[in-house]
């Protein structure tokens, strides 16, 4: 159970190259059964170090959390336009004391929108089958995820992005900081850019696939 409290809803803001000092020690702090659930295995601090200094080589989108003054969790949309249609994998991560606080669902729902925005069709997701929380927000956010085995996932179709999307996005972003508006508007442009080029290439229904039998 968490030994910290907060009725406010989670401030969640876009994470950079410049913020992997506190990445880092984010993923450093979490202790040995929460690596375990994170990434699957018992994994060393200089394991940690090495993903940490990767997180942004392949165009990861990462999110994160921010509580007294510590970055306390983050979510990573991964492997961005490895394949084609475009797919990306979910990853999550908590620290003990600020889980059960709805934190990781208000990643997954930044997450997804962001895959949304970025023509995503094939959104995975994949945990173990004993990692509870984890369960919870599946349920929530990929309805019909199966827990049957050792592992469970699912891999969920976002809808296309639209205009109402890119700019919750935006303004989502941008609330965080102070930004320039020469800033905003190249953002938004090329979001805008991204989005139109394509869609133009091509068009796939949205599907949703359970597995973890």
């Amino acid at each position: 159970m968490s030994n910290h409290h907060s009725h406010k809803a989670p401030v969640v803001q876009k994470l950079w190259r410049r913020d992997l000092p506190e990445i880092t020690q984010h993923l450093l702090r979490l202790d040995r059964e929460t690596r375990y659930l994170r990434f699957g295995s018992f994994v060393s601090d200089d394991s940690i170090r090495n993903y940490a200094e990767r997180i942004f080589d392949t165009g990861s989108v990462v999110y994160g959390v921010s509580q007294d003054g510590e970055l306390r969790a983050v979510g990573e949309l991964c492997g961005l336009y490895r394949s084609w249609p475009p797919s990306a994998e979910l990853a999550l991560s908590v620290e003990p004391e600020w889980q059960s606080q709805g934190i990781g669902s208000a990643l997954v729902s930044r997450l997804v929108t962001a895959a949304q925005n970025r023509n995503i069709k094939s959104l995975n997701i994949m945990f173990l089958n004993d990692n509870e929380r984890m369960r919870s927000i599946a349920a929530k956010h990929f309805p019909g995820v199966s827990f049957r085995s050792a592992q469970a996932g699912a891999t969920f179709g976002p809808s296309w992005p639209t205009p109402l999307s890119i700019a919750r996005e935006i303004v989502e972003d941008a609330s965080v900081y102070v930004c320039p508006k020469a800033t905003f508007a190249c953002h938004l442009t090329a979001l805008l850019l991204r989005v139109t080029i394509r869609r133009s290439i091509h068009t796939i229904r949205p599907k949703t696939t359970v597995f973890g039998t």
